[in-house]
């Protein structure tokens, strides 16, 4: 009887290790395949940290790029800026010339005027005189307005490519620093 109980409880004792055993297993698949999963969402992980560290080394010289194109655009524009006060401060002497030649060329006309009346028209061929000094206040007036145009159309190409360049440093790096528009 003995036997028969120790045979039984051997027979358990196999059932409840092999359930064991089974448990074991399962358990084990189980966290297998837990560790691969977690293996596989640390590699994606480490990819896309390495992905994104490398676009924000890619963005960070882009940056630099565009500062450096920034400052010398700035330097540029300042260079620009001296150059039209240059140009205005020629402006004002060929005002200033153009209305010396205006008074100029109004006593003259007068002095011929009040000659050929005097003279009663003796020195009529004096009036030519009057013709050089006209064109010579046309040149004045063509040559200060030439420049004047040609000062804006290089304005207006400079201005254009800051814009340019501080819109794609802006969209590059938000908040990174904010370039000086243009004053119209």
């Amino acid at each position: 009887q003995q036997i028969r109980i120790l045979e039984r409880q051997r027979q358990e004792l196999l059932k409840v290790n092999k359930q064991w055993d089974q448990q074991f297993r399962s358990m084990k698949q189980h966290y297998e395949k837990k560790l691969a999963e977690v293996k596989a969402k640390l590699g994606a992980s480490q990819r896309s940290i390495s992905e994104l560290e490398k676009e924000r080394h890619q963005n960070q010289q882009e940056c630099e790029r565009l500062q450096k194109e920034k400052e010398i655009l700035n330097e540029v524009f300042n260079e620009l800026k001296e150059e039209n006060k240059v140009l205005k401060e020629e402006n004002n002497v060929l005002k200033e010339q153009k209305t010396s030649v205006s008074k100029k060329k109004e006593y003259y006309e007068c002095e011929i005027s009040r000659l050929n009346k005097e003279k009663g028209g003796k020195y009529s061929h004096l009036g030519r005189a009057v013709l050089p000094v006209r064109y010579l206040l046309l040149y004045n007036t063509d040559l200060a307005e030439c420049k004047r145009e040609l000062f804006f159309l290089v304005y207006l190409v400079f201005r254009f490519f800051y814009n340019y360049f501080t819109s794609a440093h802006r969209n590059c790096c938000p908040g990174y620093c904010q370039p000086h528009a243009f004053k119209n």
